[in-house]
């Protein structure tokens, strides 16, 4: 029977469009952090600062969907950034008071895993869906500089939350792309640093925080199970 054949039709094509219950997302794209920088470092130093403030993020992400409009998950983020410029410090070389550069190079990178949970509202066919998400967890900050020969690195670590919100469209069975950004938040009091076989560790206050601010925008897939 034709019209029944049609019948049988549309409720495979709509089967087809049901989400699934568990969703990975895979993404990458570009990262802007918050650096501390004082108004009376050199110019030539604050370029380096520039430099080291943008670079890229990789994240994935795997979620329980429920019936509800809400997913809870685990989130990971790995973010880094590089810059090259001179480093200047104060000397007083013959009783002469005055400032040297130096070539440096420095490199930062940063962990984040987080628990995060997700509201979400589906267009009808149930193909789009915006997200609005909160995570917190630990993050792990470390750099390295390098000063002509010399290296000296840097570890921290803190507990950081964060906000993000992302479109999803997908395009076939399981299957989806995504846009997404997400800001998130945190302060390293704490440092380790080690240079050559010397590793001490001290307590970062005030303005010698580390702020570990940043945002993400970028794009990636979405597989659903």
């Amino acid at each position: 029977d034709i019209r029944w054949s049609k019948v049988k039709k549309t409720k495979r094509l709509h089967r087809n469009i049901e989400p699934g219950r568990f969703e990975i997302n895979m993404r990458s794209g570009y990262m802007q952090r918050k650096l501390n920088q004082s108004t009376d470092i050199p110019p030539a130093q604050q370029q380096l600062i520039k430099e080291v403030k943008n670079g890229f993020f990789i994240a994935t992400s795997a979620h329980y969907c429920t019936e509800s409009n809400f997913s809870i998950g685990v989130l990971y983020n790995y973010s880094r950034s590089k810059g090259s410029g001179n480093i200047y410090f104060n000397h007083n070389i013959e009783n002469i008071p005055g400032m040297i550069g130096l070539r440096s190079h420095v490199d930062i990178a940063i962990n984040y895993f987080a628990l995060e949970g997700v509201l979400y509202l589906r267009t009808r066919n149930k193909k789009t869906k915006l997200n609005i998400s909160a995570n917190l967890g630990p993050m792990t900050y470390r750099e390295k500089i390098t000063i002509i020969n010399y290296e000296v690195l840097t570890k921290g670590n803190t507990f950081g939350y964060g906000f993000g919100t992302s479109l999803t469209r997908i395009i076939s069975k399981g299957f989806g792309l995504m846009i997404h950004a997400n800001y998130s938040i945190g302060e390293i009091e704490k440092i380790t640093w080690t240079n050559k076989n010397k590793t001490e560790t001290t307590v970062l206050k005030d303005e010698r925080v580390i702020n570990i601010n940043q945002l993400n925008i970028g794009a990636g897939i979405v597989i659903q199970l």
